[in-house]
C-alpha cells in the first residue's frame, strides 16, 4: 500500500509542478515571505502545510534533521551553513526544485538542521 501512496504522491507533486510558471511560483513564495514571521514558527509551519510542494517534510512542519550540508542542493546548504547563527526566514533562494524559504536552525559540524517551504515550478 505504502508504494503506491508515494507513486500518487510523486503524482501530485509533478503535478502540481506542470501547472505552475517560474513566475507564478515566484510571485506565490514572495507573498508567503511577506507574511511568514521569523519569531512565529507555528505561522510558519501553517504556511508549510498549506502551501509547501515538499512532500518528504512538509508533516514535519517542513523540518529536515541533522543532514550533511552536500545532501542538498547547494543553495541550501551553503544558505544554512553561512546563516546558521540567524533564524531567520530568508528570502525566496531559487533552485532546480522552485522557490524555498529557509530557516536555519542549527549547525553542527558539516551537518546542517533546518526548515523550509518550497514552492516549485515546471521546467521549461
Amino acid at each position: 500500500m505504502k508504494p503506491i501512496f508515494l507513486i500518487f504522491s510523486l503524482f501530485l507533486l509533478l503535478h502540481v509542478f506542470s501547472q505552475r510558471t517560474q513566475e507564478e511560483a515566484l510571485k506565490l513564495c514572495d507573498s508567503l515571505y511577506m507574511v511568514a514571521d521569523d519569531d512565529n514558527i507555528d505561522l510558519f509551519c501553517e504556511l508549510i502545510l498549506q502551501f509547501s510542494d515538499d512532500l518528504a517534510s512538509k508533516e514535519n512542519c517542513g523540518e529536515y534533521g541533522f543532514e550533511l550540508a552536500s545532501k542538498f542542493v547547494p543553495e541550501i546548504g551553503n544558505y544554512v551553513l553561512e546563516n546558521h547563527e540567524t533564524s531567520e526566514i530568508s528570502s525566496p533562494i531559487k533552485s532546480a526544485f522552485g522557490y524555498h524559504l529557509v530557516q536555519p536552525i542549527a549547525v553542527r559540524g558539516e551537518e546542517i538542521k533546518f526548515r523550509h517551504l518550497l514552492i516549485g515550478f515546471s521546467n521549461p
